[in-house]
């Protein structure tokens, strides 16, 4: 039987192959394409030390309870926050000295928040939402440009934009989002990068000239772990 590990490497081969594929064939620059493990439910320790010694050092967390958790164990990796942020855990997630990126702001009080009781540098990217869905996360594209100049106002280091875009919609949504992206950087004058795709689309994200791949269950499919 296919040990944990070799199917682990096994997968992120594959992923790096049709990255390396996709950059080729849209002309992209394939060292510009960063692949984040997103790392929510894996809990074995041993997966985390296979993936330091393969290069990958910085991981995607959706939960605030995981994160602390893994962030106290692993003191070397970088995190990054992808998920919904709860108002009552801002304080505690910049406790959080490894907490390097948020990608998921997108509300006044959540950024009032974190300049209030940021200890570290934190770097953050602004979360678009593109399904005009009442459920879900996520700033309006048309309230990006003043939320930007807000969030700036209160010191917060805003490097990107996100977006988590519904299956059927994924093309439209990374088409818009690198639009507002160069919009945004001509009227800032400032280098704005990407944080989009995931297991299902990351090929499409590419396409429209994603920096960071969000990647999880390509990576750990048919893996089970525990701490």
């Amino acid at each position: 039987m296919e040990s944990k590990f070799a199917m682990i490497e096994n997968n992120l081969n594959n992923i790096n192959l049709k990255v390396r594929e996709a950059c080729e064939y849209y002309n992209i620059d394939f060292n510009k394409v960063k692949i984040l493990p997103v790392t929510k439910f894996v809990k074995d320790r041993e997966i985390f030390e296979f993936l330091i010694s393969k290069n990958y050092k910085e991981f995607g967390e959706n939960y605030y309870q995981e994160l602390e958790q893994k962030a106290n164990l692993m003191k070397n990796v970088t995190f990054h926050f992808i998920g919904h942020i709860q108002s009552n855990k801002v304080k505690k997630l910049c406790q959080i000295s490894n907490l390097k990126y948020v990608h998921s702001l997108c509300r006044k009080k959540i950024a009032e928040l974190f300049a209030h009781y940021q200890e570290h540098q934190i770097k953050f990217f602004i979360q678009v939402d593109y399904t005009k869905k009442e459920n879900r996360n996520g700033i309006e594209e048309d309230k990006v440009f003043e939320f930007y100049d807000y969030c700036k106002s209160l010191g917060l280091d805003i490097i990107g934009l996100m977006t988590y875009p519904l299956e059927h919609q994924a093309e439209e949504s990374y088409s818009k989002l690198s639009e507002l992206k160069k919009k945004l950087e001509k009227e800032k004058r400032a280098k704005v990068l990407l944080s989009a795709g995931t297991s299902s689309d990351f090929e499409l994200a590419i396409k429209y000239n994603t920096d960071i791949l969000r990647i999880g269950r390509a990576i750990f499919k048919n893996i089970s772990n525990n701490f």
